[in-house]
């Protein structure tokens, strides 16, 4: 998935930013779809602010800078929380310092994985498909950022 700054839409508030990268928040979504339906958010909190995020029933936060509290676990930079809560949502809580962190959230599939080099599919036909693919230029390539 390939997607310009300007495509990716944000909700500002007096208490953080989400960056919606895929999924819906606020009545915000981007106009691309993946396949999957999972909610993929970037989200700055401001200073001793909450948040209260809607989760299905697979959700992690991985703590980017700051600090925080969820489920009465320390969210810092590069950890990793996995809720494995009932309900159908989680609340964030900054502390002094404010916290950035990345939030994911979605439906489990129960398929089966297999890895290959750059690429995760669910069958070995399928692996190699795509390796095929990959082989004939058919991805496309990712150039350096020069901005």
């Amino acid at each position: 998935m390939h997607a310009s700054a300007n495509e990716i839409p944000e909700v500002i508030s007096e208490n953080y930013k989400v960056i919606i990268i895929h999924g819906e928040f606020e009545g915000k979504s981007p106009e691309y779809k993946m396949v999957t339906s999972v909610n993929l958010f970037h989200v700055f909190l401001q200073p001793n602010a909450s948040i209260e995020l809607a989760s299905e029933a697979m959700a992690f936060i991985y703590g980017l800078k700051g600090k925080g509290i969820s489920e009465n676990e320390l969210v810092k930079e590069q950890t990793l929380i996995n809720y494995s809560i009932a309900g159908n949502k989680v609340i964030i809580d900054a502390l002094d310092e404010g916290l950035e962190f990345m939030f994911a959230s979605g439906t489990p599939h129960h398929a089966p994985i297999t890895y290959g080099g750059l690429f995760v599919m669910t069958t070995e036909e399928q692996m190699m498909e795509t390796k095929r693919r990959y082989a004939r230029g058919e991805m496309g390539s990712l150039e350096p950022y020069k901005g």
